[in-house]
């Protein structure tokens, strides 16, 4: 699929949205920022297929799952 790459990047750096990996596949998001995330991709015509909920790790929290990448 062919998409805005600039235009991507640049609602990420405002979004504070990092991606897992190499390409657009797997992001992190933070999740008060998932609503205008997804806003922002329908104007620019791009569809998310879904999302993954990860354990939010706080200040006392412990962290649970397999763990995974950290939010810069």
């Amino acid at each position: 699929m062919d998409f805005d790459k600039a235009a991507v990047d640049t609602i990420m750096e405002k979004l504070h949205i990092q991606c897992v990996g190499n390409g657009y596949v797997d992001m992190i998001c933070p999740t008060q920022n998932i609503g205008e995330f997804i806003d922002y991709m329908e104007e620019l015509g791009i569809t998310i297929k879904g999302f993954a909920w990860w354990c939010h790790v706080r200040d006392g929290h412990q962290s649970c799952g397999l763990g995974g990448p950290r939010n810069q």
